[in-house]
């Protein structure tokens, strides 16, 4: 059952990834940041993302991902991406578990949640360069979070073989340098689990458990580093008054999109003190105090965008995974289920109307394209293209720039010129 769920998982998210063109920003990531040339061959990316580092952002490794799978037809990213998907959430699963047998029932679960409660749905797992650095950056927390999970679970020694362990201790190098926010919610997982699994008497603290940490926290501390990173990532004016404004940005965006998890979280939590279910509250409260503190780095950021929330609404939906993992099993279990089944009631709903919006919109595109090859074969060059509109969060082109409607040498409307062999291309309503 769990293998027919994933697979079913990574069929929905092949479909959609299938719905979903290039949009905004992989057009300009086609060319390089050097030289301003299509990239075709790997030997370009290392220069295009040192010239990225200087003046966007210091996530080349996340940024190097998409102009690698650029070079190749979409189909081989839309397949790797539903991939990626059906990963995470099988982690997010193996994590919350209470035991190794397995739950389907909390398989699907997960999946609902991460559908219903993800802000930015479209941009954080399918459009393309939004993938690779939030989804991905997702998959790499929790796949460095695991081992950790698991020995404070008292399910496995942590990474007994050598080899095993020397490639872990590289893994959590790059996992550190990925993102500002994934990378820095991975490295504090580790770090609190490792004091959880002492609290709860497990043994004394291994040189193993500490070494990832320690790479995960060079990674994140070079990629800090990056010329323009501070820069482009921190407001430059942190004054009491704007760090209270941006609290409450914060707060705002929390409670629009993530009240109900909050609430169930509680609710779940009180059940899960009642069972003396110490440890998997614990857990809870552990990711829970991830998920806030993820949200809350914001307030130094320099903008507040939805799909930065990835990483809280990812772990505030494990923290409650976690306790309906207990509750499902005992004389809890009949409440817990239908906490379950209530929201795979909702995520049915929600499934039909943003898988009709995805699919609409894709639509819209493909009439563009035509109206694209149409415009070209009368021989203009000057374009007037109609704007796709999404209703849903869970389509890709929900708070992307489709095209600028502000003039022809705007972002992201130069590179899609480029890419259509065009002179200008501008978007009317």
């Amino acid at each position: 059952m769990i293998a027919v769920i994933l697979t079913a998982i990574f069929a929905i998210m092949l479909a959609f990834n299938f719905m979903t063109p290039y949009i905004a920003d992989d057009y300009g990531y086609r060319y390089s940041f050097a030289d301003a040339r299509l990239i075709e061959s790997v030997m370009q990316i290392p220069k295009s993302m040192y010239m990225h580092s200087t003046y966007m952002n210091g996530r080349v490794i996340s940024h190097g991902f998409e102009q690698f799978f650029l070079i190749f037809p979409k189909w081989v990213f839309n397949i790797t991406n539903a991939a990626m998907f059906t990963l995470m959430c099988y982690v997010m699963y193996i994590i919350c578990r209470k035991t190794r047998a397995h739950n389907a029932l909390l398989l699907l679960a997960v999946f609902a949640a991460v559908w219903c409660f993800v802000p930015a749905f479209g941009q954080v797992f399918l459009w393309q360069v939004g993938s690779v650095n939030y989804l991905w950056a997702i998959v790499f927390s929790l796949l460095f979070a695991l081992p950790y999970v698991k020995s404070c679970k008292n399910e496995d020694e942590f990474i007994k073989n050598n080899v095993l362990f020397g490639l872990f201790c590289v893994f959590a190098f790059i996992m550190g340098m990925y993102s500002e926010i994934a990378s820095f919610v991975g490295i504090m997982c580790g770090a609190i689990l490792v004091v959880l699994r002492k609290a709860f008497g497990k043994g004394r603290v291994s040189i193993k458990e500490i070494l990832p940490i320690v790479f995960a926290a060079m990674g994140f501390l070079l990629l800090l580093m990056m010329p323009v990173e501070i820069t482009a990532k921190v407001s430059g004016n942190l004054s009491v008054r704007v760090l209270v404004d941006n609290f409450v940005a914060c707060t705002k965006l929390l409670d629009e999109h993530l009240r109900y998890v909050i609430i169930a979280w509680v609710c779940l939590t009180v059940l899960g003190v009642c069972k003396k279910a110490w440890r998997a509250v614990s857990l809870s409260a552990s990711f829970v105090l991830l998920g806030l503190g993820a949200n809350y780095m914001m307030i130094i950021g320099t903008y507040f965008a939805e799909r930065t929330m990835f990483m809280t609404a990812i772990f505030l939906i494990m923290a409650c995974a976690v306790l309906l993992g207990e509750l499902l099993r005992g004389r809890s279990a009949p409440f817990a289920a239908c906490v379950a089944l209530a929201l795979l009631v909702v995520f049915t709903f929600s499934f039909v109307y943003g898988g009709y919006d995805i699919m609409n919109c894709y639509g819209a595109f493909c009439e563009r394209e035509e109206e694209i090859e149409h415009l070209k074969g009368k021989g203009e060059s000057n374009l007037k293209l109609h704007i796709v509109h999404p209703k849903t969060k869970h389509s890709p082109f929900y708070g992307v720039v489709d095209i600028n409607c502000l003039g022809t040498d705007t972002w992201p409307n130069v590179t899609m010129a480029w890419y259509y062999g065009v002179d200008s291309i501008i978007g009317i309503e």
